[in-house]
């Protein structure tokens, strides 16, 4: 493709690894069905709180739960976060806070890439990212730490995950310069070859929202029709220098 940038996160990545064929499924919007939102607003509610904190605004943390629709259900979980964040900041000092980082970088094959680093808090000389589920060391955190030492070109020597539930961190250390852009190419090569193999296991009837155009309905897009609206699929933008 000319004159194309690739779309890239640490979501799309993870997905495409975890999944080519769920990962295409995605892009090509295809319905999932009701999702589960509890978990998400009750996030989204403890970040905007503690992105306030360290810009010295102090609200009533129920304003927050309000605004995001946290549920009864999560208040303790949401109330928990709430207060171990607040312990985390006093341990972390004042940093850069959460803010949006658009890395544009060339793969040794030569397609451009437009990589989005959403990064919670930059403070104590490292990348934070804060939790608000139990674990910080899920598997698709460490390629998440990875994107955020390339995208911040390697200034910060460690990125940390906190759980806000149990204060466990994870630390992920620098990838070597070149791993990147070379994986950048991987995931590239799979969208030109039209290649989207299933990764099936048992967990795939329960928990993937695609598992029914997988097992049968799913229809592929060759790469000519996403070359004449690249746009449609949410794979690429038009390059501009």
């Amino acid at each position: 493709m000319e004159n194309i940038e690739y779309k890239w996160s640490a979501h799309r990545v993870n997905m495409w690894l975890e999944c080519p064929r769920k990962f295409y499924c995605y892009l090509n919007h295809y319905p999932t069905g009701p999702v589960e939102t509890k978990y998400i607003n009750t996030g989204l509610a403890v970040h905007d709180l503690l992105e306030d904190r360290v810009k010295s605004i102090i609200r009533d943390p129920m304003e927050y739960a309000r605004e995001r629709n946290v549920s009864d259900e999560m208040m303790d979980t949401f109330n928990l976060c709430v207060k171990n964040g607040e312990q985390f900041y006093k341990y972390a000092g004042i940093g850069i806070p959460e803010r949006t980082i658009h890395c544009k970088f060339t793969t040794p094959k030569g397609r451009r890439v437009d990589l989005e680093a959403r990064i919670d808090l930059i403070a104590d000389n490292a990348i934070w990212d804060y939790k608000t589920g139990k674990k910080a060391d899920k598997p698709e955190y460490k390629l998440q730490g990875q994107l955020y030492h390339f995208a911040t070109q390697f200034a910060y020597p460690v990125a940390k995950f906190i759980s806000l539930q149990t204060g466990d961190i994870y630390e992920v250390e620098q990838p070597p310069k070149d791993f990147i852009p070379k994986l950048a190419d991987r995931y590239i090569d799979s969208i030109e070859n039209n290649d989207y193999p299933a990764k099936q296991s048992y967990l795939c009837e329960k928990w993937c929202p695609y598992y029914r155009y997988c097992k049968g309905d799913l229809q592929f897009v060759f790469i000519d029709d996403v070359k004449k609206d690249p746009e449609k699929y949410g794979m690429v933008s038009p390059f501009k220098k």
